[in-house]
């Protein structure tokens, strides 16, 4: 499982952005911050992989529009979206479209690093699926590659 917990921080409030960073950062995690949905986009698809931490109203780009990019791109990182308004039919959005968790402005520490954990465990769990899949094809070839040598000297006794 991954060594380097990287929290990418992605909130048009300076203040937010420092508060959260500050929080991580002193409970052991990474961080990179950016000041829009474009910045972070620029980067995502070489980005470390690790939880972004999202704002959903930002001037360029709301954070539903980023979502829907890195998902069209491919980049699979799961997604805590925060707001400072509780609207339940833009949580219900980004929860479908795949967010871990939807955080309301101020966010208490321990339901931060709660939810950050809970992203986390998504990468964790991801990473072993394909570790687990990875040891199946090898099995697979292994298996292939016996009947293949017992075929050719079955020939071989035979020819």
């Amino acid at each position: 499982m991954a060594e380097k917990r990287v929290v990418h921080i992605v909130d048009d409030e300076e203040t937010i952005r420092k508060a959260v960073a500050f929080t991580l950062r002193t409970a052991g995690f990474i961080i990179e911050t950016y000041a829009s949905g474009p910045e972070f986009l620029k980067i995502a698809g070489e980005a470390e992989i690790g939880c972004v931490i999202l704002d959903m109203h930002m001037p360029d780009m709301d954070g539903l529009e980023v979502q829907a990019v890195l998902t069209q791109r491919n980049i699979d990182m799961p997604i805590v979206v925060l707001t400072g308004n509780g609207d339940v039919a833009l949580a219900v959005q980004a929860m479908k479209a795949g967010a871990v968790d939807f955080l309301a402005k101020p966010i208490e520490r321990a339901i931060l690093l709660t939810a950050v954990d809970r992203a986390f465990g998504r990468i964790d769990r991801a990473e072993s699926r394909a570790l687990e899949e990875a040891e199946a094809r090898m099995q697979i070839d292994v298996r292939r590659q016996n009947i293949w040598h017992r075929s050719r000297r079955k020939l071989a006794e035979c020819g």
